[in-house]
């Protein structure tokens, strides 16, 4: 191989790191907005309203006595998705030295990624909307579209990742 074709290789992965780092930014920031944004909003008798984010809502299934529920959502929810895309960040960037960790970071990606956000997320909201039943009207946000943008974008981001990265590996 001379020289120009190792320069056009190399470009050809700084374009790919690129890339990968512009989805996983964007997915973060989504991830963010779609944590800490109005999701949905609650109007019961059609007096009563109330806004309610992913992280209100977590924190108020707590304060109503249901540790248990919070937890889980809260591993499912926002640690486990943060975990996967600083795990993906530090992939893409080189920041884990050894190559042998690689693989598994990546295998570890690949098969615990997948209980992560939306999953569970709608689970919980399901169940919050079947708790309210007919007493309530609820009206969908942003920040559940930009929740849903950022599982999206963190799913395309793996996939893509793991196929440069170590096509042995099963994404789905």
């Amino acid at each position: 191989m001379d020289d120009a074709e190792k320069r056009s290789l190399g470009s050809k992965f700084q374009k790919e790191k690129i890339k990968a780092n512009v989805l996983l930014s964007l997915s973060f920031v989504l991830f963010l907005i779609g944590i800490f944004a109005p999701v949905l909003t609650f109007k019961k008798f059609f007096v009563f309203s109330s806004e309610v984010s992913i992280i209100t809502g977590l924190f108020q299934l707590l304060s109503e006595g249901y540790p248990i529920l919070f937890v889980l959502i809260f591993g499912f929810s926002i640690l486990l998705p943060l975990f996967k895309l600083l795990l993906l960040f530090g992939h893409v960037n080189g920041l884990f030295p050894h190559p042998d960790r690689h693989k598994k970071i990546l295998h570890w990606i690949a098969q615990y990624g997948k209980w992560s956000m939306l999953d569970v997320f709608v689970a919980a909201l399901l169940i919050v909307t079947v708790r309210l039943g007919a007493m309530a009207d609820v009206k969908v946000h942003f920040g559940l579209y930009a929740f849903a943008a950022s599982v999206i974008l963190t799913m395309i981001a793996t996939s893509k990742t793991i196929k440069r990265t170590d096509p042995t590996i099963q994404t789905h």
